[in-house]
């Protein structure tokens, strides 16, 4: 007959007793329906195992295997304080003697959230397996959970003979340590857990059906059970614990003078994470990607183990920077919703771009962190046991434009410049709110009322266009654009058409220069006191001016000049010059200037 799986359960101190009818079954497997454990994504139906878990294989049948050696020092309570060697070679019996063991974790929706909001949730559970060599097994399955990592002797790769002399497997033990018990009495499984105290075993706590569901295979030589993580970590607002070392075996008994019969000794541990707090990771991220400039942030998030809640702390992507990480993982962390990074902004000269929290999907990849929202530059989220919560934040700099005004000659000539942003054809705005109007420049040598350039800083990343207006006289001859970041896409001119495309990256300096000449030839006259000559400097033959040809030319500057004509500088003092042609001369200074129009200077 199949009993009912209502009918399965009754209760012993509050706790869990799975009644199982083992050889006498006749359709297999018992299922058994416990109203979290049936959501726990686990098929606890006798079918071992399921699928995904991680199985680990132990010597068993006439092979002689690696266990504790049987004597006072090695029972249950005591085994971590045994001397060397504590472990030896023996054959247990088929019904104790283990031949696999399985172990899986899953993190599931919890069914009573959120018509009960002061529940989780989500529900983690942890999954084991295991199968014995004979189908008639009276052992009790015990399974140590201890938080410390196995003494670095026990590396199970090594000779056994050096396991022997140098490994004690349980020497870890620590206060807080778990011992998940299966107990298997006739028809009934009764599943377990005690806590060690620094001295001993606590008491067993019996799970109810809430808590755990198990259940064995028709011939009873394989079982699987479930259990709820959060009913066997300890309780409380301030306690973390996560288990490094894991030994799974067969004692003879539930009680601290137990012997060990099997002990399945394997690293498990390095591919089964199991914990009731979950960490933290804040990256920091920026464009370009190192830069000195060091980003704040706060946190809303309770911490386990005695440990400051909501740490605040800073970042910088600066590799040179031995004070400060990209990145920082907060351990530690009680599981929990409604938790929060939060970057402090503004940060001068820098956007936030982005932010993302993600945790693993299982699958080599990510998924969005459970309860993830973005307000502003806080980032929430919730943190499930034995979960990393990794919550990327994105900055992107700001940059700067540069036009330079170059005349060839020199002059206070004012030329006009209009700005605009191709992506919405207005004016460039320099992060301060305010819209950059157009601007004038000149190249006189003095800066008093206009420049020979301007500066724009705080520019969003973009593609901008600065446009030069035509003036009457001169021709742009020149205009490059120097970008700082060579590994963008380059600023380019056109003389042509007088517009600078400008393709500002993140954090970059990009440098225009315009260059014009005069369209017009200009001519130092010089009015030779003694002789009454007239000296121009820069005369090309053929070149006129109001009133005819110049024709006594000789030298280009004041200096050779007198020098040429034999006279001192002072010689070359005003004086009048009544020169035929010149009618416009002034008559009170020594120098006067004139301009061929349409002539290339």
């Amino acid at each position: 007959m199949i009993k009912r799986a209502k009918d399965r359960f009754r209760h012993t101190r509050g706790g869990l007793v799975v009644s199982v009818v083992g050889v006498m079954m006749l359709a297999g497997a018992l299922v058994a329906l416990a109203s979290h454990p049936s959501s726990s994504g686990f098929l606890i139906d006798g079918t071992v195992e399921d699928p995904g878990a991680v199985g680990f294989a132990d010597d068993s049948g006439n092979t002689k295997e690696l266990g504790p050696i049987n004597s006072n020092t090695t029972k249950l309570g005591v085994i971590n304080t045994d001397a060397l060697p504590t472990l030896g070679t023996s054959n247990p019996n088929g019904q104790v003697d283990l031949v696999n063991v399985w172990f899986d974790t899953k993190t599931s929706a919890n069914p009573d959230f959120p018509a009960d909001p002061t529940a989780p949730e989500n529900i983690d559970w942890l999954y084991f397996a295991w199968e014995r060599d004979s189908t008639h097994g009276s052992g009790v399955i015990a399974i140590e959970l201890q938080q410390q990592a196995a003494p670095a002797a026990c590396d199970y790769t090594a000779d056994p003979a050096d396991l022997i002399a140098n490994c004690n497997p349980w020497a870890n033990r620590s206060a807080g340590d778990l011992l998940l018990i299966w107990d298997q009495v006739g028809n009934d499984i009764e599943i377990s857990v005690r806590t060690f105290d620094g001295t001993s075993w606590g008491a067993p706590d019996v799970l109810n059906e809430h808590e755990a569901d198990a259940a064995l295979n028709e011939d009873t030589s394989r079982g699987e059970a479930v259990i709820d993580l959060a009913t066997i970590f300890p309780t409380g607002s301030d306690a973390c614990l996560s288990i490094a070392n894991v030994i799974p075996g067969t004692i003879t008994g539930n009680s601290d003078n137990a012997d060990y019969k099997d002990t399945v000794l394997a690293p498990i541990a390095d591919v089964l994470s199991i914990s009731n707090c979950g960490s933290v990771v804040v990256k920091k991220v920026t464009d370009p990607a190192s830069d000195p400039e060091d980003f704040g942030f706060t946190s809303v998030i309770d911490l386990g183990d005695g440990n400051t809640d909501n740490p605040s702390f800073s970042l910088d992507t600066d590799s040179s920077d031995a004070t400060l990480n990209d990145e920082i993982t907060i351990s530690n962390v009680l599981s929990g919703n409604g938790y929060s990074v939060t970057e402090t902004v503004p940060v001068s000269g820098w956007d936030l771009s982005g932010v993302t929290c993600t945790v693993p999907d299982g699958s080599g990849g990510t998924q969005t962190a459970s309860g993830f929202s973005l307000t502003g530059s806080t980032a929430s989220f919730d943190v499930n046991s034995d979960e990393t919560v990794t919550c990327t934040f994105t900055n992107v700099k700001r940059g700067s434009v540069k036009i330079v005004k170059v005349a060839d000659p020199e002059d206070d000539q004012d030329f006009e410049f209009e700005t605009t942003n191709p992506d919405t054809d207005t004016p460039i705005d320099d992060g301060t709110g305010d819209d950059l109007t157009d601007f004038l420049l000149d190249d006189d040598g003095e800066v008093t009322i206009l420049s020979d350039n301007k500066t724009f800083t705080g520019l969003k990343p973009g593609s901008y266009t600065v446009d030069e207006s035509a003036v009457t006289g001169w021709d742009l001859t020149g205009l490059t654009c120097v970008d700082t970041d060579t590994g963008g896409t380059a600023s380019t001119g056109s003389t042509t058409t007088g517009v600078a495309s400008i393709e500002l990256d993140p954090g970059e300096t990009v440098t225009c220069t315009y260059t014009n000449s005069s369209l017009h030839k200009v001519i130092m006259l010089v009015c030779h006191t003694g002789t009454g000559e007239l000296v121009a400097s820069s005369w090309d033959e053929g070149d006129t001016v109001t009133g005819g040809a110049i024709t006594s030319i000789d030298a280009t500057g004041l200096a050779a000049w007198a020098s040429t004509y034999g006279v001192s500088a002072t010689d070359l003092e005003a004086a009048v010059c009544a020169l035929s042609g010149f009618t416009d001369l002034s008559h009170d200074t020594h120098e006067y200037v004139v301009t061929i129009p349409g002539h290339p200077s």
